[in-house]
């Protein structure tokens, strides 16, 4: 719930994330937009 009201997140995109989508050092999530084949990252 938090990432979407914080981020802005879809719900699908939270569903897609992956562990490996999480960049603990930076503090940043990527994510993958499957309909664009783009990304993004949330800090």
């Amino acid at each position: 719930m938090q990432l979407l009201a914080t981020y802005g997140l879809r719900s699908g995109e939270i569903r897609n994330l992956q562990i490996e989508d999480i960049d603990w050092r930076t503090e940043a999530i990527h994510v993958r937009h499957h309909k664009t084949r783009a990304s993004t990252s949330c800090h």
